[in-house]
């Protein structure tokens, strides 16, 4: 909706344009760094997301994935049901059900034919959307009996996965000396 409003010159009038526009607090899932945003909703729609220059931390921060959230969620490619690759090639809509049923036969076949070792499991960015998503991942592999998972972290950065393993971390420290003080076993 537009109105006019008068400027200074009663014969010049210039456009102004009303909106429902609410800025809204949030954190950005696509990493686990979750940065506190804020997204702009204007009419129900998501259309700016920046930092939330609030927050000690982060001062304002997010990286250029982060505030294009609003354009990926609006987006004309987005996904917003099961997609199956056709004889053509072509990609055409599949009920839920069928697309899952399909999968688990080909992973059982897999698995069948090269063992639980073929099915592995990679997190790359966006992994945060459903916070369950890693322990979901973790526990089906487990069932399987497949070691196979990688994430950014295995691919981009070994060196800090194998510093852990040499090392540990503070978090494991912790554990053991918990342990420790209570006279448990450390194992």
């Amino acid at each position: 909706m537009t109105e006019l409003r008068e400027s200074a010159q009663p014969a010049i009038r210039t456009p102004v344009r009303q909106c429902t526009a609410d800025v809204r607090p949030g954190m950005c899932r696509i990493c686990a760094s979750y940065c506190p945003i804020l997204v702009t909703v204007e009419n129900g729609r998501a259309i700016k997301v920046a930092g939330d220059p609030s927050a000690p931390l982060f001062e304002g921060y997010t990286c250029p994935k982060g505030r294009a959230l609003a354009e990926q969620h609006n987006g004309p490619r987005r996904l917003l049901q099961s997609m199956k690759r056709d004889d053509s090639g072509a990609y055409v809509p599949i009920a839920s059900e069928q697309a899952l049923d399909e999968i688990a036969a080909k992973v059982s076949e897999l698995i069948a034919k090269h063992g639980s070792r073929s099915v592995a499991v990679y997190f790359g960015t966006g992994v945060m959307t459903f916070y369950a998503t890693a322990a979901i991942a973790a526990g089906w592999l487990q069932a399987i009996g497949s070691p196979m998972i990688f994430s950014a972290t295995t691919i981009d950065k070994p060196g800090q996965q194998i510093a852990q393993a040499a090392h540990g971390n503070w978090l494991e420290a912790t554990r053991l000396s918990r342990r420790r003080r209570r006279g448990l076993s450390l194992a």
